[in-house]
């Protein structure tokens, strides 16, 4: 008799009027918030935090997240707008001013030591790079130009000597942080900025001279 009436009951409510009580009538957006909680809280429960899906504990804990997670992406967002923006600024600064690309090189290498012992490294950094520079002009290995930035002085230089390029690329990053980024420079670390280009404009005086002495 139990076994007629259970499946009596069963037939009742199988019909259309009794499944409309047991159907979804939630909206798309609350599914979805409801399966993303219930998402996070089972990542959650791999940490030991149990939370009852339907209480309101695990409702402000969700929200909680989601708010954070938010600040990071946004924080992220503006990180990387600000990088672009910085990156298409670099591209459209003049490297020289003024008349300082008539300077010859050992009269930047000159003002970078004035600049170094006036503890201005920031300036120091700068005309040290000038200097390699027009260090390079010199010996035909790129053409200063106004309009040209460091990728196209780099570019070109890989067409004329591509072992410099790396030296370049070091020197170009170093200089436009400090120039353009206001980052700022310690005496160590202007020295030995400083110690690197001599040396290689040292370098590749001697392997010019050995070989025209040939």
């Amino acid at each position: 008799m139990n076994q007629e009436m259970r499946e009596e009951l069963d037939s009742i409510l199988s019909k259309a009027e009794y499944q409309a009580y047991y159907q979804d009538n939630r909206s798309l957006l609350q599914r979805l918030w409801d399966s993303f909680r219930d998402w996070l809280l089972e990542i959650l429960s791999y940490f030991d935090i149990n939370l009852e899906p339907s209480s309101q504990v695990a409702n402000i804990v969700v929200l909680t997240i989601v708010f954070i997670i938010a600040i990071l992406l946004l924080v992220l967002v503006l990180f990387l707008i600000k990088r672009i923006i910085k990156r298409r600024a670099l591209k459209s600064k003049n490297i020289f001013l003024s008349d300082e690309a008539d300077w010859t090189y050992q009269q930047h290498m000159d003002e970078a030591i004035r600049y170094q012992s006036e503890q201005q490294f920031e300036l120091a950094t700068r005309h040290t790079f000038l200097a390699f520079l027009l260090f390079l002009q010199e010996y035909d290995l790129l053409e200063i130009k106004r309009w040209k930035t460091n990728w196209e002085y780099a570019n070109e230089l890989a067409s004329n000597e591509p072992t410099l390029v790396s030296k370049y690329q070091t020197t170009a990053h170093f200089f436009e942080k400090v120039t353009y980024g206001d980052e700022p420079v310690s005496e160590g670390q202007f020295q030995q900025y400083f110690e690197n280009i001599k040396h290689w404009m040292d370098e590749w005086k001697s392997t010019r001279k050995a070989g025209d002495e040939e």
